[in-house]
């Protein structure tokens, strides 16, 4: 599981030096697995909520639908509260 606020570090590591040597002809890129396997606009959880949501990922399947209907019910109670907000506001 990985921390809030760590230090992002490359999927592969390899000597620029040592490779460069063995094939002059290719040029590194250090990027995270994170960088190629979401896409930067994809939305995510907010920084508050990221270890809450990485400890979900460790529930059972009977923990999991529960924690979903607590936050389907959630959503829906904002929804709700706004979509009635604005229409007072109307």
């Amino acid at each position: 599981m990985r921390k809030i606020g760590a230090k992002q570090r490359p999927a592969v590591v390899v000597s620029r030096a040592d490779y460069q040597r063995q094939r002059p002809d290719v040029i590194l890129l250090a990027v995270t697995s994170d960088a190629l396997v979401f896409d930067a606009d994809e939305p995510g959880p907010d920084d508050d909520l990221r270890l809450q949501f990485e400890a979900l990922s460790q529930f059972s399947v009977e923990e999991k639908k529960i924690a979903r209907v607590v936050i389907d019910g959630l959503i829906l109670k904002h929804t709700t509260q706004r979509s009635a907000t604005a229409a007072e506001a109307r």
